[in-house]
């Protein structure tokens, strides 16, 4: 990653950075924000990625398929 970000993406990293604090449904959010984000700029960043850091996301079924 750059240390040169938009500041849209720099947003949403932060943003994930304290996702770990939030409910499921507004971990969801964080995480699809920076999902598109990452896309968006072209980096291909995998959901087993957000698994890997947010287990709980892979234990809720209706969680991983949104992702």
């Amino acid at each position: 990653m750059s240390s040169v970000q938009k500041p849209r993406t720099a947003s949403c990293a932060a943003r994930l950075d304290a996702a770990e604090e939030l409910e499921l449904p507004k971990l969801l959010d964080a995480v699809r924000d920076d999902q598109r984000n990452r896309w968006t700029a072209g980096e291909r960043f995998g959901v087993e990625s957000y698994f890997q850091r947010f287990p709980h996301l892979a234990d809720d079924a209706d969680a991983a398929v949104e992702l």
